[in-house]
């Protein structure tokens, strides 16, 4: 699949004129006048095409809330009338975190059109309202809603597996690794999960050449029709797309980008005279809850792990010998050489690292 750079546009100010112009004038036929108003949606992000229209918010102290067509102009506007008690609940509810799996993607994405929002009446009044939408939290919490979605897909992928139905399994499957994704362009700036967007985020947070890009293009547009063998290939491609992510999020901020990206956490290429490196299956990963992290093959946990040893098994990246881990471990997070081999035996014996010696010891394996 190829791709197209897209420049984000910025809006004038002449045009900012003309949509509140339009807008005051559709406005005025109400008796109830909103408390503010604002532009938020593509257009106001710089995304938008030719056929986009002008998403624009009115916000009242109560109203009936509804959408209107706004035609006449280069563009329609399109008028969403809410209440500001809705949008605070909604924020509230965000922050808090509580109830997050219940959350909808209208209410995630009403906050990301307020925090994108550009106020067109009472603009002031507006970015106070926007000042409650912490954005770090927010996309914490948004990272942690793709997960859990990316989660629960892979669980309905896994039950169509046991049930045979392997079409239905790979397209869960490919849904739990769009969700991956896109907790991953989160991570990278992005505040939006809508899927007509998610290639022209990804263009503009990580960029269109990036390796993470290429591989969730191959994965979401991959073939995976045919015979009961080729859609467990297919499956595997998306469980080895996942445990990437899953790696990403633990590496994240503590290993630097270029390092982790590399071809053969993706595509293990078994290069021949290099007989000792690790390999990870491509169903296990590791994922956190509660601050807990715990070592799944697929849906099913096999062990609780220490931070210790996430951090050795996501540096574990297909085309590494056990000197390459143990130095990467110890000068980059002064894990101790015993408790590394340790860590690393566990795998081996637990059948989720591979490593064609596996019948030495690896004290036997640390001279490459």
């Amino acid at each position: 699949m190829s791709y197209t750079s897209q420049a984000r546009v910025t809006l004038s100010e002449t045009e900012l004129a003309a949509i509140k112009e339009r807008l005051d004038a559709f406005l005025n036929n109400d008796e109830q006048k909103p408390l503010y108003t604002f532009l938020s949606g593509s257009v106001a992000e710089g995304l938008a095409t030719p056929s986009s229209d002008y998403d624009v918010y009115a916000v009242y102290e109560t109203c009936s809330e509804g959408e209107t067509l706004v035609t006449g102009g280069p563009r329609p506007i399109e008028v969403t009338r809410i209440s500001l008690a809705k949008i605070e609940h909604i924020v509230e509810m965000l922050l808090d975190g509580e109830d997050l799996p219940s959350m909808t993607n209208y209410e995630l994405l009403l906050c990301h059109r307020l925090y994108c929002g550009i106020g067109l009446t009472n603009a002031h009044s507006f970015d106070q309202l926007k000042k409650m939408l912490n954005i770090d939290i927010f996309r914490k919490r948004l990272g942690d809603f793709c997960q859990l979605n990316a989660e629960r897909s892979l669980r309905v992928s896994s039950g169509f597996v046991d049930a045979g139905d392997f079409d239905s399994a790979v397209l869960a499957a490919r849904t739990a690794a769009k969700h991956s994704f896109n907790q991953f362009l989160v991570f990278c700036g992005a505040t939006s999960l809508l899927d007509k967007w998610q290639l022209r985020y990804a263009q503009l947070f990580i960029g269109e050449t990036h390796l993470a890009l290429e591989r969730f293009a191959d994965v979401f547009a991959g073939e995976f029709s045919g015979s009961v063998c080729q859609k467990k290939v297919y499956l595997h491609r998306c469980y080895r797309f996942l445990q990437v992510m899953s790696d990403h999020s633990v590496m994240s901020n503590r290993m630097p980008e270029k390092e982790f990206w590399t071809v053969s956490r993706f595509l293990p290429s078994h290069p021949s005279g290099r007989n000792r490196l690790l390999e990870k299956p491509a169903g296990v990963r590791v994922v956190s809850h509660a601050d807990t992290f715990f070592l799944l093959r697929v849906n099913t946990p096999i062990m609780e792990l220490p931070v210790p040893a996430v951090l050795i098994w996501a540096l574990i990246d297909n085309d590494s010998c056990v000197n390459d881990v143990l130095q990467r471990a110890i000068e980059g997070f002064q894990i101790s050489r015993e408790e590394c081999l340790q860590y690393l035996q566990v795998f081996l014996l637990a059948g989720v690292v591979t490593m064609s010696c596996f019948n030495l010891a690896l004290s036997e394996l640390t001279d490459d």
